[in-house]
């Protein structure tokens, strides 16, 4: 029987919390609420920027390396606050940011907004490029900021450098197109897609794939799930699958699979710290080692929709 901790903290916001981010050295913590407020503290609670709140809600919070603390609105525009809450820039956005995504390393923001437009610019808030291709839907960046990939709503996925030069096109399979469901680029650079059929396939091509892409656009390894995969997370050697029935599964370096993990409820997040996860399924969230041990869990009165951690755990 696992141990149910309590929370080391609790920090209570207004009203519903739409995303949460840790600044880089993990001393800070940063949220949106749906009404508009934007806070930025100490782990504790203390030490409270000054208080803002963004027109038209907040969607999205990032932290990016340089400590800026990026906001998207529903239905405004991008910003860049310094740690104390005080404006730095604005970028204009068509219906608001739907998808953010902000590089550890090379100065890489990329949105996509509600007029599904993609946007890449730098954290100081310097459009780098726009982007147009279909109804995107998904959407990460590479982890040295030098590329971005975005997928459609018919399985394209497309990746392309910080200037909008297209690197490589994955294109859909099948009369009726696919389903990408998550993408997410692993340690040593290669991109991992998650996708499945939306109609009956043909011959030797699988319902619900994992797939692996090298930066130059090369498929390396195609892998058949048996369940949608909801989450993509990257591992240090590999990368780890949330799927749909409650399966985690974790692909070393060589794609061998091993479960990880199995709940009766779908899985909603997940993050991988060194050789333990920490998985965010229904009501609880869990933290199994490497060895598939569960050590602890937190029951929450609400569902967990997303979980996060700072780089120093």
């Amino acid at each position: 029987m696992p141990l149910t901790i309590d929370p080391a903290n609790i920090l209570k916001p207004e009203s519903r919390v739409t995303d949460v981010s840790f600044s880089a050295d993990g001393k800070y913590i940063a949220w949106g609420e749906e009404g508009g407020e934007l806070t930025i503290c100490d782990l504790d609670g203390g030490n409270k920027s000054d208080s803002k709140t963004i027109e038209g809600g907040i969607s999205k919070v990032e932290f990016a390396p340089d400590g800026t603390v990026i906001v998207g609105s529903h239905s405004g525009e991008l910003h860049g606050h310094e740690r104390l809450g005080g404006h730095r820039w604005s970028h204009h956005l068509g219906g608001g940011c739907d998808h953010l995504a902000v590089s550890p390393s090379g100065d890489l923001v990329a949105v996509i907004d509600g007029a599904r437009l993609l946007h890449l610019l730098s954290s100081s808030g310097r459009l780098l490029t726009h982007y147009e291709s279909g109804e995107l839907t998904l959407l990460a960046v590479s982890p040295k900021g030098d590329t971005a990939a975005i997928a459609d709503d018919v399985g394209n996925v497309t990746v392309l450098d910080r200037n909008g030069n297209v690197r490589f096109k994955r294109d859909s399979r099948g009369e009726q197109g696919e389903r990408v469901t998550a993408i997410c680029y692993l340690a040593d650079g290669h991109l991992c897609i998650a996708r499945e059929a939306l109609d009956v396939t043909m011959g030797d091509e699988e319902e619900i794939v994992l797939e692996w892409w090298t930066p130059m656009g090369q498929e390396v390894e195609r892998v058949t799930i048996r369940q949608r995969c909801e989450v993509l997370r990257p591992t240090d050697s590999g990368v780890v699958c949330g799927m749909f029935d409650g399966e985690v599964i974790e692909f070393n370096s060589k794609r061998s699979p091993i479960t990880r993990f199995k709940s009766p409820y779908s899985i909603n997040d997940l993050i991988s710290i060194g050789q333990d996860l920490l998985i965010a399924t229904w009501f609880q969230v869990h933290l199994i080692d490497g060895e598939g041990v569960e050590k602890w869990q937190v029951e929450h009165t609400g569902l967990t929709e997303m979980v996060m951690v700072s780089n120093n755990g």
